[in-house]
């Protein structure tokens, strides 16, 4: 039951700080994604957004690699996203670097949202995580999602829902609800729960966001912490040509 408190204290942090007010409006394009689930909105056309995570995972063997996810995005037309994920293994130490096979992202904003409507996105994500065999990733990819999100509850609290299927052999769907806002002018609590009616893969993250300057962020993560717990290390960085 202990591994429950963090989520806990992170939720009721959240609910505390907007209540009293201490929220910043988002401004668009500041969150485009929490800790493994994406929000409506997109790098606008013109933009990009350049991402890396530093993570560790187990395989089969039970050794623990050093890994570095890089993700490249652009904002090709005025409501889509096209980018690349380029998923590298033992980047650091003395063992070969494995290198796997880059995958497509490709995100429209349908519906930018209004006082009264969620905003409204949709798209496509092939990038999976953990352990990899069989072609496979242990923990997978979103494949096809639709996300709402919408300023609910509380001034400055951002809920964020969507269902996701993957697997064309054997389709499934799953769903996600992310919480997060801006407290202060840089840094974002998040709070999401992830897979879920994926029964024992059900999971739990959270993570904050650190916004260094209105370009660049830095973000620490706990993936699955109801679990295993995985700790993982993000920097960001957003521009425009």
């Amino acid at each position: 039951m202990k591994k429950w408190y963090l989520p806990l204290t992170l939720l009721i942090g959240l609910v505390v700080a907007c209540s009293s007010r201490n929220c910043s409006i988002l401004s668009a394009g500041e969150v485009v994604d929490l800790v493994d689930t994406p929000t409506p909105e997109i790098v606008e056309q013109g933009g990009y957004n350049v991402n890396f995570r530093f993570y560790s995972v187990q395989d089969q063997d039970g050794n623990s690699n050093g890994g570095l996810l890089a993700g490249l995005f652009f904002g090709v037309l005025e409501h889509m996203n096209l980018g690349v994920y380029l998923d590298t293994i033992n980047i650091i130490g003395n063992e070969d670097i494995k290198l796997r096979r880059p995958r497509l992202f490709v995100k429209f904003r349908i519906f930018k949202g209004s006082l009264r409507l969620p905003a409204i996105g949709a798209g496509y994500d092939d990038q999976g995580y953990g352990d990899y065999g069989d072609k496979k990733y242990e923990q997978r990819e979103k494949g096809f999602f639709i996300v709402f999100c919408k300023e609910s509850f509380f001034p400055g609290l951002e809920v964020s829902t969507g269902l996701n299927g993957y697997d064309f052999e054997k389709f499934r769907v799953r769903g996600f609800i992310g919480l997060f806002s801006k407290l202060g002018d840089s840094l974002v609590p998040m709070l999401e729960f992830d897979n879920l009616g994926g029964g024992k893969e059900n999971r739990i993250n959270m993570g904050i966001r650190y916004f260094i300057t209105e370009n660049l962020n830095v973000e620490i993560d706990g993936k699955d912490i109801a679990d295993n717990f995985d700790r993982i290390f993000r920097i960001g960085y957003m521009s425009a040509f």
